[in-house]
């Protein structure tokens, strides 16, 4: 019996390796895969962007990755978007005495307006503006509101004509924040997404259409961590 479940848990992690491989040209990046973990996944990022970039942090949750970044490029301004207040408040204490960021309590999304928000009272990290597919992984009934912004609408009004670094963490609003974006995506060197092979969220896009959009754009995966038993994982994206 325990023979079985093991084979049938590698099954599962191999046909999601697989989902993530799939038509993947990996000839000129093995390396970067050898050489780097999520854990150091920046330093991959640094050869590709210039010292003082311009990133774009969605979904910062408690300031953890907003400070790192904010460090490793002192040169640069990171403008970051956490739409739960709770979580907005400890990213402000996160990144206190660093004075190149500049915090967003709204969310990124494909429209200009209100939303409902379902938080996950367990994790608040996987809030997400679309309903969860079961409310028994400790979401919230009822909703809340937060607001939103398209990507393209918001560098407009603060005059951001461009971005370096998009650091993409939103739940399943990935391929929205994207679409909503097209204009300054053309100014955008590298994107680090999480992605999705489980609809965990209802109507989200899944890692096959977001992948194909991307190329579509003319970007390229060059790294992947390995997909989690959850059937999640993070890609790193070049422009071509």
């Amino acid at each position: 019996m325990k023979l079985s479940i093991f084979l049938l848990i590698n099954v599962m992690y191999l046909l999601s390796f697989d989902l993530l491989s799939e038509n993947v040209d990996r000839s000129k990046d093995d390396d970067y895969e050898r050489l780097y973990t999520q854990a150091n996944i920046l330093d991959l990022v640094k050869k590709f962007i210039p010292e003082n970039p311009i990133i774009l942090e969605a979904g910062a949750f408690l300031g953890n990755d907003t400070k790192k970044l904010c460090s490793l490029w002192p040169k640069g301004f990171i403008y970051a978007f956490e739409p739960f207040l709770s979580n907005f408040n400890k990213v402000k204490q996160s990144v206190q005495g660093f004075k190149n960021v500049k915090l967003y309590n709204c969310a990124l999304s494909d429209f200009i307006g209100s939303s409902s928000f379902f938080v996950n009272q367990q994790n608040p990290g996987a809030s997400s503006l679309f309903t969860p597919i079961t409310f028994s992984y400790n979401y919230q009934k009822e909703p809340i509101t937060v607001n939103c912004v398209t990507l393209d609408y918001w560098a407009t009004q603060n005059n951001v004509d461009h971005i370096d670094f998009i650091w993409l963490d939103v739940e399943g609003a990935e391929l929205n924040v994207l679409k909503a974006g097209e204009n300054i995506l053309r100014t955008v060197k590298v994107i680090h997404v999480e992605v999705n092979f489980k609809e965990f969220w209802k109507d989200i896009a899944l890692f096959k259409e977001l992948r194909q959009w991307l190329e579509e754009k003319k970007f390229r995966i060059v790294w992947r961590n390995t997909p989690s038993e959850n059937h999640q994982a993070n890609v790193l994206f070049v422009a071509q």
